[in-house]
């Protein structure tokens, strides 16, 4: 294999705060779980990455720690032992999709995010390189795909609450979105947490979209569908609005 390309460095002030990262739907649909760093990460890799594009797929993108810390707003005494624990396990995290054979049998697939992640300790900085399963879900992008503003990212403190816009995000045009419960709890990779409903709600739910009408420029409003006492699905309503009229907001 030829040795991979690297992508240029941003020099001098590093100011990625306006910049935007764009994602296939299917990827925002699909199933995983990383922490609020490895997320960040994969997203600031992901913007320099042309969405309309062919990217190579061995191109090494590197990011340096002074983007990390301008792009999500932390200390960069902070951004270097964040970005150095992101990059060491990165690499073990997966996405998972489901799709329906032509026999109508269920196929389960699970893809690695990166087949290469290291930490230049001596540079301030770590390289990256995305599967090929990640690349066709960021480049050569002609439909159902949502663009995020860093900027809005960098301000939720939580995964769950990162992976919450981006799936209101995808939606923002039709204005809401709806999910099942336990179709919710799969994307967000949950599995064994938070089993009782109460505390999903208050921990994931509320708080996510709270964070969302605090921090961003959506106005997400929730309503819980019950079939008897049984909580089965909830509802979103989703505007824009300038980020300064926003207030927090729970789920009904």
């Amino acid at each position: 294999m030829s040795k991979p390309a690297v992508f240029p460095i941003p020099q001098e002030k590093h100011d990625l705060v306006s910049g935007t990262v764009t994602q296939s739907n299917r990827l925002l649909e699909s199933a995983h779980t990383l922490t609020l760093r490895e997320k960040q990460l994969v997203l600031l890799a992901a913007s320099q990455l042309d969405p309309h594009g062919q990217a190579d797929p061995d191109a090494t993108i590197t990011v340096t720690a002074a983007q990390f810390a301008t792009a999500f707003d932390i200390h960069i005494n902070h951004a270097y032992p964040a970005m150095e624990q992101a990059v060491e396990s990165l690499y073990n995290r997966t996405i998972r999709t489901i799709r329906t054979s032509p026999r109508g049998r269920v196929i389960k697939r699970h893809a690695r995010w990166v087949w290469a992640a290291e930490y230049q300790a001596g540079e301030g900085q770590c390289a990256l390189v995305f599967t090929p399963d990640v690349l066709r879900y960021l480049t050569d992008l002609r439909k159902e795909f949502t663009t995020l503003q860093l900027s809005q990212v960098g301000k939720l403190p939580t995964f769950h609450s990162v992976r919450l816009y981006e799936l209101c995000m995808s939606a923002v045009a039709t204005g809401a979105i709806e999910f099942a419960i336990d179709e919710l709890r799969d994307v967000l990779n949950l599995k064994d947490q938070y089993p009782l409903f109460k505390d999903f709600r208050r921990y994931v739910i509320d708080e996510s979209v709270g964070h969302i009408n605090t921090h961003t420029e959506l106005r997400v409003d929730g309503e819980y569908r019950r079939e008897g006492r049984k909580v089965t699905g909830v509802s979103f309503t989703i505007s824009q609005t300038p980020a300064t009229a926003q207030k927090p907001s729970a789920a009904k």
